[in-house]
């Protein structure tokens, strides 16, 4: 991420800048410098960290998310010490980094250490969280707010869904949604190995329509401008490309 401070004319004001958060690859090495988009950095996003968005349409989305009335999901969703002995259905796991996709995963049965586990008050809050969790709008602010890598209890608990204000109707609309998606991505199990150590994780992105349908609940339900769906299909498609 590239930050700037440019003065104005007269010297005695000026403003700071932000590109969003950069990848490179040797698809964009030689242009790289050439693309790269700032925009005003009006105000501060969660926590005090600069807004990576390097667009005045992506900065506008922070700040509104970022204001956002309301409970957030941590509300709904809470982080608990160890495997939990809870029925499935109420819980999902998390992995601590991320790349393309937030590595989060309804309850698999195997223990291990190399997850968060997490509890909803109601399997239909579960399934609710589930698929806010994998909207393109969490990503987004994932790499807008995050250094994009870890992914930390205090980003997820901190997403501004207020799953337990919201109609049961929201609720079950994204519970069904969320279910929809777990099942595609049981047909999309990834193997993975570093350091001689195998690793089972779900790609997403086979469910590419059930997801556009998550942002457009959220969108909706959070008032938000009818073209983010776009720029956020856009973004993702992007950045995801390797």
């Amino acid at each position: 991420t590239i930050v700037t401070f440019a003065r104005e004319p007269d010297g005695r004001v000026g403003s700071m800048y932000s590109s969003d958060l950069i990848r490179w690859s040797s698809r964009s090495r030689e242009s790289l410098f050439n693309n790269i988009c700032y925009a005003p950095v009006s105000s501060l996003g969660i926590n005090g960290v600069i807004p990576k968005t390097g667009t005045s349409f992506g900065q506008s989305l922070a700040k509104t998310l970022g204001r956002r009335k309301g409970r957030a999901l941590g509300y709904s969703l809470n982080r608990i010490n160890g495997f939990p002995s809870t029925a499935a259905e109420y819980c999902l796991r998390s992995a601590t980094t991320a790349y393309n996709w937030l590595p989060v995963e309804r309850l698999v049965t195997a223990e291990s250490a190399k997850y968060q586990y997490w509890k909803a008050e109601t399997p239909l809050l579960a399934s609710a969280a589930f698929a806010v969790l994998h909207s393109r709008i969490s990503y987004w602010l994932w790499r807008v707010w995050g250094d994009g890598f870890h992914l930390t209890d205090r980003f997820i608990t901190s997403l501004p869904f207020a799953l337990g204000d919201w109609s049961l109707t929201i609720q079950t609309k994204l519970a069904d949604l969320g279910d929809s998606l777990w099942s595609l991505m049981l047909t999309n199990q990834l193997v993975s190995k570093n350091a001689g150590v195998e690793r089972i994780s779900y790609c997403p992105y086979n469910g590419w329509d059930i997801i556009g349908e998550i942002d457009r609940v959220l969108v909706s339900t959070l008032d938000l401008p009818s073209q983010t769906t776009d720029y956020l299909d856009d973004y993702v498609s992007r950045n995801i490309v390797a």
